[in-house]
């Protein structure tokens, strides 16, 4: 086990000591939802424990027959019950009973440049940039299920800026559908890069704030 331990401590010196994204070996399984569930009871780095585990003992059942049986059994185990626990943790969470089959996402991606982004004359007119494209995601008779705005869509505080929160509740009342948006926030003097959920009555349901900035 000292490999896989040692490959996961020097994950957490370089994330403490060089700052930046926490970006782990475990985040390799970000797109197989059976494999990450185990995420939620070790974390990232967890996982990546778990990756570094597999290959070792793969690595040492190759390479030393004496080996190959325990090692075969170790890698089974671990697969057998990491995929266990991920299809009973995905079958059991609360939204699944509510997620339809049909369920359809769309994402927004406006071309607007960091200069105009960031111009706070332009903070409306680019927040009305994201809504007509929103509503493009209605041709056709498609009705998505959730809209995704890009992480800080919104500038300024959407919360407590009353403009900008209008509008947004404005468009989400009139499709009827949830959005997550970007946005800066100001909370007690604090300010933060959060995701803000509006369900289909443009109400506030949950706030997302991001724990540790990137220099």
């Amino acid at each position: 086990l000292y490999v896989p331990a040692c490959w996961v401590f020097s994950e957490y010196l370089r994330t403490q000591i060089l700052g930046g994204f926490n970006w782990t070996i475990g985040h390799a399984l970000a797109f197989d939802p059976p494999l990450i569930q185990i995420a939620s009871l070790v974390g990232s780095y967890g996982v990546s424990f778990v990756i570094v585990l597999v290959n070792w003992c793969l690595y040492r059942a190759l390479k030393f027959p004496a080996e190959r049986v325990l090692n075969s059994l170790v890698i089974l185990s671990v697969l057998a019950g990491v995929i266990w626990y991920g299809v009973f943790a995905i079958n059991a969470h609360p939204l699944r009973s509510s997620i339809k089959d049909d369920s359809t996402l769309c994402v927004i991606q406006p071309n607007i440049s960091l200069k105009d982004k960031h111009n706070t004359e332009l903070v409306e007119a680019n927040v009305d940039a994201q809504i007509e494209l929103s509503y493009a995601c209605f041709g056709d008779g498609r009705k998505p299920s959730l809209i995704i705005w890009p992480e800080t869509a919104v500038t300024d505080d959407v919360i407590n800026d009353s403009i900008l929160r209008e509008r947004i509740v404005s468009f989400v009342t009139n499709v009827r559908t949830p959005i997550i948006v970007g946005s800066a926030l100001l909370d007690k003097g604090k300010n933060y890069n959060a995701a803000v959920y509006f369900n289909k009555d443009g109400v506030v349901e949950n706030i997302y704030r991001k724990e540790k900035l990137v220099p």
